[in-house]
């Protein structure tokens, strides 16, 4: 059964990442539809963002990678030209937030990267879902130095609407020939040629070599297929 995390935009924001934020405590209820969902409620004041999953501190870890944290400056990586989302990307402090004209095409990503994923077993991503919205997933796609690529897709319907969720899913099963250990670029976005409206705020990446338990696990990823990193999706 999934459990939905739904933090606060203080949990996982500016705020939380500064010196003295909060930290939150997890509270397990049950919903409506019979899910468990863990709500946080605050507690001691702690120097660590990935703490706000007390159980999970193998994010701050050496056991995880910080792929993007989309801060502004310091994000990894930046909009693909040529994408539909140039121009309509907002950039905070520690997220982005996509609208406009975007469509759900993967609109962001990184090249020239450098990545050694060797024992990663977890993608988490922090996102929300914003009013608009119609793009039906979140896809993120990694590519190794030969150009061989990986591809992992999630339901936006997983994302609360208007508030910042942790959402994990395994990073394999892997293709046979893509290389975890020479990772040179990743793009995310909606995994399409650019059909529907995309309205997301994206504010956090990670890879980690444990579950975070906390966060949601999707347990079935579709076909990999070619995305594209430099030229937006083909």
């Amino acid at each position: 059964m999934l459990r939905f995390v739904q933090p606060s935009r203080k949990t996982l924001s500016t705020r939380a990442r500064s010196a003295g934020a909060d930290v939150f405590q997890p509270q397990l209820t049950i919903d409506a539809a019979g899910r468990f969902v863990e709500r946080l409620s605050a507690m001691v004041p702690f120097r660590a963002f990935f703490l706000c999953f007390p159980c999970c501190a193998v994010l701050a870890s050496a056991q995880s990678i910080n792929v993007e944290n989309f801060n502004n400056p310091g994000a990894t990586g930046a909009v693909i030209p040529g994408s539909s989302w140039v121009n309509n990307v907002t950039r905070g402090p520690d997220a982005i937030t996509v609208a406009g004209a975007a469509r759900d095409d993967n609109g962001w990503g990184a090249i020239s990267q450098s990545l050694n994923a060797t024992g990663m077993a977890f993608v988490t991503i922090f996102a929300q879902r914003d009013v608009g919205n119609v793009a039906p997933s979140l896809v993120l796609q990694f590519e190794d130095a030969q150009l061989f690529t990986h591809t992992l897709s999630v339901s936006t319907a997983l994302f609360a609407l208007g508030t910042l969720t942790a959402v994990q899913l395994p990073l394999g099963p892997l293709p046979s020939d893509f290389n975890l250990a020479q990772i040179t670029g990743w793009t995310i976005g909606g995994g399409t040629p650019g059909i529907v409206a995309f309205r997301m705020t994206l504010d956090h990446l990670t890879l980690s070599a444990t579950a975070v338990l906390s966060a949601p696990t999707i347990t079935t990823q579709p076909e990999d297929r070619v995305i594209g990193i430099e030229t937006g999706t083909t």
